[in-house]
């Protein structure tokens, strides 16, 4: 079943370039890992930034969160550039 990782995060100070620069290529180390997964960025009005993924389960999303050699840039660049306000899973519901 599906399942959406939902995060808020804020940029820190004067690396919005950055992240943009390096977005793509994050994107292309999930997807060689796991091709069906999709990302989207949102800008919020207060400055924050939302990326929604979607993920075939939670599990598989899981796995890919702990396991640091998915995508290098996540874990060595893009986690340091940004603040994490906010993470949460949703999933179908079901009735």
């Amino acid at each position: 079943m599906a399942a959406l990782e939902i995060v808020t995060i804020r940029p820190k100070e004067g690396v919005l370039a950055r992240l943009k620069e390096i977005r793509p290529t994050m994107l292309a180390e999930y997807a060689r890992r796991f091709p069906e997964v999709t990302a989207h960025l949102f800008e919020q009005e207060d400055g924050t930034l939302l990326d929604i993924w979607e993920w075939p389960d939670r599990a598989t999303a899981q796995a890919a969160l702990d396991d640091p050699t998915v995508s290098p840039t996540f874990t060595g660049e893009w986690r340091a550039l940004v603040d994490v306000v906010s993470f949460k899973w949703a999933e179908p519901a079901r009735w």
